[in-house]
């Protein structure tokens, strides 16, 4: 298996590296003319589920025992 993914790599990579580049240069240019549209949003809020109910759990062992250390098993 590594030998036939060596043997592709050394005949349409290093055989052409041109056209792998240019290749390579208009995905990237492609992809990159849509960033002004990508729009991430990874706030707290946006990352925890509605009705969570490790949440809820987490929260109440938080006001059951009013400390936010723990210990991980």
């Amino acid at each position: 298996m590594i030998n036939e993914v060596s043997h592709l790599y050394s005949n349409w990579v290093l055989s052409k590296p041109k056209l792998i580049l240019f290749i390579l240069s208009v995905i990237i240019i492609s992809l990159s003319m849509s960033i002004p549209h990508f729009k991430l949003d990874a706030s707290a809020d946006s990352l925890i589920l509605e009705n969570d109910q490790d949440l809820k759990t987490y929260r109440g062992m938080l006001r059951r025992y009013q400390t936010k250390d723990f210990y991980l098993v």
